[in-house]
C-alpha cells in the first residue's frame, strides 16, 4: 500500500517508529521543528541521523541547523554526506519506510492544507545488498561534532548567485572525529567467521550478526574471493585504520607497575577500556563496561591478522594484557 502525504502518510510513518530502539534515518533536508515531532513518537529511541547540509540548503532554509541541538538532545549521532539523496527511515536494517517525502511540514502532514504531493511505502524486509549499500552510505559520511557545528555556522553563506558553488571549509580535525568512533571498530566475532559469511559456508545467525557482517565488509573493504587474498587484504586495511594505528600506539609504549613493584609492557584489559571511552568520539561516549564486547573482539581481530606480532595474556588471575611481541 502506498501512504499518500496529507492523507495517511503521517499517521503511518509515527506508526512504523513507534516503539522501535534501533532507528536509522537518512533525509537530505531536515526541519527542526518536523524532526522533533516525529522523535517524539512513543517509545522511539532513533540512533543516527544522515543528512545533506550543503551551504546552499541552510543558507535558503531547506535544513535547520538547530538539528544538530535536537540530536544533542536525544543522543543521537548526526552525520552529513552531500551526496545523498535518498529520503528513507529503517528499523534496524531489517525493514524500512521509504519515499519522496523529506522531513519537513510540508512533506509529512495532515493539517497543511498547502503540502507537498508526496507518496511513501513501507518495505517489510530489505536484503544484503540494501544493508550493505547503506552501511557504505554512513561509511563515507561526516560525524558533525562541535568544531564542525561551529565551522558551518560561521560560514552560512548569504544567498546569491552563485550560491551552488559554494562549499563548507572544515577544520583538519574533521576527518578525526569521524575515524575515532566506535563504530570503526570489527563488529563480528573474528576474521575467520567473517570469511566464513562473506564465502557462504556459514549463514548469519541473526539479523544482529547479519548487520555485524555488512558493516565489517564496507569498513574493511572485503572484495577477495579467495581466503588468503581476503585475509592479507583484510589486516592491511585493519591496521590501516586511524584509530588502531592509534590504539596499537598506545600498546607499543605502555608501561605498568605490578604489586611487586615491576615495571612491566602492555595494557590490561580495564586500562584499554578506559583508552577507548576517553578517545572516541562517538555519541554519546561510551562508559568503560559498556565496552567489554568490543575490546574483546578487537584483541581477537588482533591476534588473529598480526601474525604474532602482538599477544594477549592472562598473568595468573588478573585481568588480561596486550602487548608487543615483534
Amino acid at each position: 500500500m502506498l501512504y499518500r502525504n496529507g492523507e495517511n502518510l503521517k499517521e503511518e510513518l509515527v506508526n512504523f517508529l513507534s516503539n522501535k530502539k534501533n532507528i536509522t534515518i537518512f533525509s537530505p533536508y531536515v526541519k527542526a521543528t518536523t524532526l522533533k515531532k516525529l522523535l517524539d513518537s512513543p517509545g522511539l529511541k532513533c540512533e543516527q541521523i544522515i543528512v545533506r547540509w550543503e551551504p546552499k540548503d541552510l543558507a535558503i532554509g531547506s535544513s535547520d541547523l538547530e538539528v544538530y541541538d535536537l540530536c544533542k538532545e536525544y543522543s543521537i549521532a548526526l552525520y552529513m554526506n552531500s551526496r545523498i539523496h535518498l529520503k528513507l527511515f529503517t528499523n534496524n536494517f531489517q525493514d524500512t519506510f521509504l519515499g519522496s517525502a523529506n522531513i519537513s511540514e510540508r512533506a509529512i502532514s495532515d493539517t497543511n492544507s498547502k503540502y507537498n504531493y508526496e507518496i511513501c511505502a513501507h518495505t517489510p524486509l530489505i536484503d544484503r545488498a540494501d544493508r550493505l549499500y547503506l552501511n557504505k552510505v554512513i561509511n563515507e559520511s561526516i560525524l558533525v561534532t562541535d568544531e564542525i557545528y561551529t565551522a558551518i555556522k560561521e560560514q552560512i553563506p548569504e544567498i546569491s548567485p552563485d550560491i551552488n558553488k559554494k562549499t563548507f571549509v572544515f577544520p583538519d580535525i574533521t576527518n578525526e572525529k569521524s575515524d575515532f568512533l566506535i563504530s570503526k571498530l570489527p563488529m563480528i566475532d573474528s576474521p575467520e567467521l567473517l570469511w566464513k559469511l562473506f564465502s557462504g559456508e556459514k549463514e548469519p545467525d541473526s539479523l544482529e550478526q547479519e548487520n555485524c557482517f555488512c558493516h565489517d565488509v564496507i569498513l574493511y573493504k572485503v572484495k577477495a574471493t579467495n581466503k588468503s587474498a581476503f585475509y592479507e587484504d583484510l589486516a592491511n586495511c585493519f591496521f590501516d585504520l586511524p584509530f588502531i594505528k592509534s590504539f596499537l600506539e598506545e600498546v607499543k609504549n605502555a608501561k605498568r607497575t605490578t604489586r611487586n613493584g615491576d615495571v612491566r609492557e602492555g595494557l590490561q584489559f580495564g586500562s584499554v577500556k578506559i583508552w577507548f571511552s576517553n578517545n572516541t568520539t562517538s555519541v554519546p561516549s561510551p562508559r568503560p563496561f559498556e565496552l567489554t564486547t568490543n575490546v574483546q573482539i578487537l584483541y581477537t581481530w588482533i591476534e588473529i591478522l598480526s601474525d604474532g606480532k602482538y599477544s594477549i595474556t592472562t598473568p595468573g588471575a588478573r585481568s588480561q594484557v596486550i602487548k608487543k611481541v615483534v
